[in-house]
């Protein structure tokens, strides 16, 4: 059952990526701060519309120091995001993450002494490898340029948050019967509070309504709708697996990612800035076969 979450989580991550990236590429005007604020404040909305009809808990808050931490760290993780959105191949944003797998998995069977099987974990190898490939440049079987030492720290960072977020839920989910909903609204309610405070203190409210944040809200307010979805469904999935099984399958992101952005591109007027080209498909689809052979052996 937990598959099904993950996977379903991983449509709807994918597409707010993809809708993420043609809103911010569309027009560059949009500042990055304030940008980052509307993304969490159209993502706390449309949580807020799936705690309302009751889907995998109802509208409910609760602070203490672990969501304090996850939303002061989240504020970061946004504004990486958007500067990562702004530099980095859709595909390549989260290539770091699937080495992350490797880290919950020894803090999964080490420390919490979580059982998983010998093809189970080698299925997270494969699908953390194929993951990682789509971080190399196919035709030069290189690191892409893009990857400076900040972006990769930044990337390092965006895993260190992923595992910080997810273990929190575990705890709170295990010990107090948190729910994905209420864990999400919560954090996501502080996150609006302390990115409207850095707004104000830089003196950028007049932005917040300018005319590439006019045009920018209606784009991302689709991108959000996939973001509360995709965010919900992977904390279920949590309550039913072990963190590394489940970050794990999110290493089929950049499959899934990669068949948006051909769609996207090809079929129409929509930039990505995505570089798509034969020696490089051919290295992406034997990074997409280990992903898939880890997917199988995952579930």
């Amino acid at each position: 059952m937990w598959q099904l979450y993950a996977l379903a989580s991983l449509f709807a991550s994918s597409g707010e990526s993809v809708v993420d990236k043609i809103a911010i590429v569309g027009d560059r005007r949009i500042d990055s701060l304030v940008a980052t604020f509307w993304r969490i404040a159209l993502f706390f909305f449309f949580t807020l519309v799936i705690g309302f009809f009751g889907w995998l808990g109802g509208v409910q808050f609760s602070f203490n120091l672990l969501i304090l931490l996850v939303a002061s760290m989240g504020i970061g993780n946004s504004h990486i995001y958007t500067y990562l959105l702004r530099r980095v191949e859709i595909t390549g944003i989260g290539a770091i993450s699937y080495l992350s797998p490797f880290i919950f998995l020894a803090i999964d069977t080490r420390v919490l002494h979580t059982a998983l099987s010998g093809s189970e974990i080698t299925g997270i190898v494969l699908m953390v490898l194929g993951g990682f490939s789509f971080a190399i440049d196919g035709k030069t079987h290189h690191f892409k340029r893009e990857y400076s030492p900040l972006v990769w720290l930044m990337l390092f960072y965006m895993v260190v948050y992923t595992g910080i977020e997810s273990y929190a839920f575990k705890y709170l989910h295990d010990s107090y019967g948190t729910t994905a909903v209420g864990f999400t609204l919560s954090y996501g309610i502080l996150m609006i509070a302390g990115l409207l405070a850095l707004v104000v203190l830089q003196k950028k409210s007049r932005l917040l309504w300018k005319q590439a944040a006019r045009a920018y809200i209606p784009r991302v307010a689709i991108s959000k709708t996939f973001d509360a979805a995709g965010t919900v469904l992977w904390m279920q999935a949590l309550t039913l697996a072990a963190v590394s099984q489940v970050s794990a399958m999110q290493a089929l992101e950049p499959l899934v990612l990669f068949v948006f952005t051909i769609l996207v591109q090809d079929f129409s007027r929509l930039r990505t800035d995505e570089k798509l080209g034969r020696g490089r498909m051919r290295w992406k689809a034997a990074a997409v076969s280990m992903l898939v052979l880890g997917g199988l052996l995952v579930s």
